[in-house]
Order: C-alpha cells, then sequence, then structure tokens
C-alpha cells in the first residue's frame, strides 16, 4: 500500500505539470521544455513499471482472500485510474509541444530569412552608381554576387511556403496566423526581386552613360587636337610642299570620317542614354557639344582645304610665269642690243636671229596667253593672290608690248641697211 501511495503522490504532483499551457515563446524555450517533458516521460514510464507490479501484486492478494480485498480492489482501480488520465494528458502535452515546436521552428525561419532579405536589401537599394567605368564595373560584379546569393535563398522560400501549406492541412487552427507570416516572408521576397532587377538595370545604365563620357572625352579630345593643327598649318612655300600639304590634309579627312562613324554612334547611344539616364539633360549638352565641334573642325578643313588648294593653284601658275619671264629674259637682250651689222653678213645675221626669236615669242605668246586665261579666272575667283596675279599679268604684257617695239624697230634698221650694203 505504501508504493500506491508514493504513485498517487507522484500522480498528482505531476498532473499539474502536464496540464500546464507554457509551451515556449520560443524555438530555445520551446526546446527546453522539449528536452524536459522527454525526461518527464522516462519517469513516468518508470513509474507505469511500477504500478504494473503493484497490480501484478494485487490480483495475487485478491487470488489468496486477503482481508482487506476490498480495499485492495478500489485504490488499485483508482491509481490505475488516475495514472491513465495522466498519461492522456501527457499525450495532449505532448501533441501541443509537437505542434508548437513545428510553429516556432516556422516562425524561426521565416524570420531568420527575413533578417537575411533585409540585409541584402540594403545593398540591392543602394543609389550608389559609380564615379567611373572601373568602379561601376566593380558595382556590377558585387552585384552580380549579391543576386547569386538571393537565387540560393530561392530553394528556401520554396520550402518555406510548402511548410506553410502542411502547417495549414495538418493545423488549420493555425492557418491564419501561419499564412500572415508566410505573407510577410513574400511580399519581401518580391521586393527583393524588384530591388535586384532595378539596381541591375540602373547600374547597366551607369556604364553605358560612363562609358558614353569615355567616349564624349576621347573625340572631343581628337578634335580638338585637330583643330589646333589647323591653326599651327604654315602656308606652303612651292609646289612640291603644296603637294605634300593637300595629301597630309586628305589623310585628317580620312581620320574624320572614322571619327563620323565614331560620333554617329555616340549620338546614337547618347540618344538611348538621354531617354533613360538620370544625367539625361548633361547626355544631351554633350552631344551638342559634339555636334558643334564637329561642324567647325569640319568648317575648318574645308577653309583650309580651299587654301592649299588656291596655294597649289597659285603656286603652280607662278611656277610657270617664271619660266615665261626667265625665257623673256633670256631673250630680252637681242631685241634690245644696238650693233646691227658692219656687213652684210653680219646685219644678215642679226636679222636671222630676230626672225628666230619672232618665232619663239609666237610659241611663248600661246603659254603666256593660257598664264594670262587661268590668272584671270583665279582673279575672277577672288582668288587670295590676286592682286599680285593681276600685276605680274600686267608687267608681262608691258614687256612683251616693249620687246615687239624693239624687235620692230631693229628689223626697220637692219632692212634698211641691206641695200646700202
Amino acid at each position: 500500500m505504501r508504493d500506491v501511495k508514493e504513485i498517487r503522490r507522484w500522480v498528482e504532483e505531476y498532473e499539474k505539470y502536464c496540464q500546464a499551457t507554457e509551451f515556449g515563446d520560443d524555438l530555445e524555450q520551446n526546446e527546453a521544455l522539449c528536452e524536459e517533458f522527454q525526461t518527464f516521460m522516462v519517469s513516468l514510464n518508470d513509474t507505469g513499471k511500477r504500478l504494473e507490479f503493484i497490480n501484478e501484486y494485487s490480483v495475487q492478494l485478491v487470488e489468496a482472500n486477503h482481508s482487506d480485498i476490498n480495499d485492495i480492489k478500489l485504490q488499485t482501480d483508482t491509481i490505475n485510474e488516475r495514472f491513465e488520465k495522466l498519461r492522456s494528458i501527457c499525450k495532449e502535452r505532448e501533441v501541443n509541444l509537437e505542434i508548437a515546436q513545428k510553429m516556432h521552428k516556422f516562425n524561426f525561419d521565416v524570420n531568420e530569412a527575413i533578417r537575411w532579405i533585409q540585409a541584402k536589401a540594403v545593398l540591392l537599394t543602394s543609389e550608389e552608381y559609380g564615379e567611373d567605368m572601373t568602379s561601376v564595373n566593380t558595382l556590377l560584379n558585387t552585384h552580380l554576387d549579391i543576386v547569386r546569393e538571393v537565387e540560393t535563398l530561392s530553394e528556401k522560400v520554396d520550402k518555406l511556403e510548402q511548410d506553410a501549406e502542411n502547417l495549414c492541412q495538418t493545423h488549420p487552427e493555425r492557418s491564419e496566423e501561419v499564412n500572415t507570416k508566410y505573407d510577410e516572408l513574400k511580399e519581401l521576397w518580391v521586393k527583393i526581386k524588384e530591388s535586384s532587377a532595378l539596381r541591375k538595370q540602373k547600374l547597366e545604365e551607369s556604364f553605358k552613360y560612363h562609358k558614353f563620357l569615355v567616349h564624349y572625352r576621347d573625340l572631343g579630345m581628337e578634335m580638338e587636337r585637330l583643330e589646333t593643327l589647323f591653326d599651327q598649318k604654315k602656308e606652303p612655300r612651292d609646289v612640291a610642299e603644296s603637294v605634300v600639304f593637300l595629301d597630309e590634309h586628305d589623310q585628317y579627312m580620312v581620320q574624320m570620317q572614322c571619327w563620323h562613324e565614331s560620333f554617329a554612334i555616340l549620338k546614337e547611344t547618347g540618344s538611348v542614354i538621354a531617354g533613360v539616364h538620370i544625367e539625361e539633360s548633361q547626355v544631351k549638352e554633350k552631344v551638342e557639344e559634339l555636334e558643334g565641334l564637329w561642324e567647325t573642325v569640319n568648317k575648318t578643313w574645308s577653309t583650309l582645304h580651299a587654301q592649299l588648294v588656291a596655294h597649289k593653284q597659285y603656286q603652280s601658275w607662278s611656277r610657270d610665269y617664271e619660266v615665261v619671264t626667265a625665257w623673256l629674259s633670256s631673250k630680252e637682250y637681242i631685241v634690245g642690243e644696238s650693233y646691227i651689222g658692219n656687213s652684210l653678213d653680219e646685219v644678215e645675221t642679226q636679222l636671222k636671229k630676230l626672225e628666230d626669236f619672232n618665232q619663239s615669242l609666237k610659241a611663248q605668246e600661246t603659254k603666256i596667253g593660257a598664264l594670262e586665261s587661268s590668272g584671270r579666272e583665279m582673279i575672277e575667283a577672288e582668288h587670295f593672290a590676286s592682286q599680285e596675279i593681276a600685276d605680274r599679268i600686267s608687267d608681262t604684257a608691258a614687256r612683251i608690248e616693249r620687246i615687239q617695239e624693239k624687235k620692230e624697230k631693229s628689223t626697220d634698221c637692219d632692212s634698211a641697211l641691206i641695200p646700202l650694203l
């Protein structure tokens, strides 16, 4: 009977424990309670074994017609009844602890995922987009690393969604709590995916913008360099130098045509960027600036090209003019010679010289006429050397006129002497 009383006291003591509604405020507390409960279940099983022994001993006493048989049956039945009630209460607590553990585990996993997403969201909502192509590229690589990390969480989010569905099916009374918690995670998950895509887009736009700036600076510097070369260009001193200068100038145009293709691409890129980038006004301003610079360089090239062509034209004309004037200088002494001869042979020789000079002069007059015609064309075109060309044409015409007068006078004198000799 002593054992029965001890078991009764033990049952009374742990009935209150098993009826407790404390299941832990979080996973850690719940796990501690579950561990404590498992320890209790060991004790319960041990007590159950003691009760089995008491029941066997009670049966023996009843079969032996013990004097207190009625009391023995009453106490045995009572303790068995209370012990079974305790078992039932324990089973209920075990189930409740298990449900609480699942809920705490679900909440713990969801909260952990939420904290992780919130930590990454700080990086994905950053407004730092780089100061140049290198820094933007670094930010892009960092962003891609974060995106890969975010993608690894996708499986966990899917698993938590499945856990939420399972909890709602097995414990419909907790459905509202489960769905509210999972919806909090789902909302953050959708936002971080959107933030990730938006930041990638903005970083790519920033990369294009800084790439645009690099090409803008390079192309602008090349145009300014060429403009400086144009300003430093010297005037050619002769035909050969004019040809060299023109050839160099034509090479500049080949280079400018390559720039024109680059500028067309840059302008198109600028138009695209200006439509989406935060620096829209700056992009448009720089495109307009390059357009102005490009127009200036083209005008300067055209002006300088026209000047070089004009110099070459004048140098060629001047070279041919010098040849004619040199010939006139070399032959002018013939008609200006005062010696007419002392004999018939000498006079005839002088006449022969004048006749030969006359034929040569006629041949040169064709060249002189062509020079005069091309010279007047340059004057009509308002050539920069118009006055000098006009002076030379006038000087040459006057010189030929003087030669003609001298030639006629010499011819008359020589012809008059022949009858006298």
